[in-house]
Order: structure tokens, then C-alpha cells, then sequence
């Protein structure tokens, strides 16, 4: 017997779980009927079909630093860049700054934008601290 998945939902941790269940294919719904087609019978043949890792505005070479990542998780917890300068002892003005490079390095034009992103796609969780611990509020 030859398992192909098919999902909905483009969680890529969902692949990784998949193969370390041992299944064979695994393919997202929006593929066409052509693709699925020749997908169960390559499987059948014994080929394993399975998505690239997707890259997201936090990977590859947006990669950004723990300080810019916390900053993004604090503008998650919709602090103020003041209120964020406290917390990770820095100045208003480096705050400014890494914020600057974190929308240079993702490509948005807004933190905002960038935040609603990050949480909606589930790359940053607000409350999680560096140990993805919940934080004390």
C-alpha cells in the first residue's frame, strides 16, 4: 500500500511530520487533476513526491537577527517603539533603525503589514519569549 496526503493547509511542518510517518506523496490541494494524476502514479511506481520548503519574509536572505526578531515580537504585542526601547534596553532611535533593516531586509514597506504577516502565518507568536516560553503579563 502507497500513502499520498493531501492538504489544504500550507503548514510545512505538516511535511516533515508526514515523512516521519512514512508516507510516500504528499501534495497541497491546489494542485491540478493532471499533477495529482501523475503524483498517485508515480507514488504507485515507488517515487516520492513532496513540496519544496516554502520560503517565508523571515528566511533565506531576510534572515534577521534575535534583536530584530524580538523587535518584531514586540510589535506583534502591539508595544510602542518606545515601550520595546525599555524592554530591550535600547534607545528610541536604534529601535527606529532596526526596524528600517527589518523592512529592508523582508521587503515590506510597513512594520504593521510586516507584524500581521508574521502572526497570520504563525512565524511569530506574540507572548512567546526567545525560549518560546510564555511571557509574564
Amino acid at each position: 500500500m502507497r500513502v499520498v496526503i493531501m492538504t489544504g493547509m500550507p503548514e510545512i511542518t505538516f511535511v516533515e511530520q508526514a515523512r516521519a510517518a512514512g508516507v510516500d506523496s504528499f501534495v497541497y490541494k491546489n494542485v491540478g487533476t493532471a499533477e495529482l494524476i501523475t503524483v498517485i502514479r508515480s507514488t504507485m511506481e515507488g517515487y516520492s513526491t513532496f513540496p519544496r520548503p516554502q520560503s517565508n519574509a523571515l528566511s533565506g536572505a531576510a534572515a534577521l537577527t534575535q534583536t530584530e526578531i524580538d523587535i518584531l515580537r514586540l510589535v506583534c504585542e502591539t508595544k510602542t517603539r518606545k515601550e520595546i526601547a525599555q524592554e530591550l534596553y535600547l534607545s528610541e532611535g536604534t529601535v527606529k533603525r532596526h526596524i528600517s533593516e527589518i523592512l529592508a531586509k523582508t521587503g515590506y514597506d510597513n512594520i504593521l503589514r510586516l507584524a500581521v504577516h508574521a502572526v497570520s502565518s504563525g512565524l511569530i507568536i506574540p507572548g512567546m519569549g526567545r525560549t518560546g516560553e510564555q511571557s509574564e503579563e
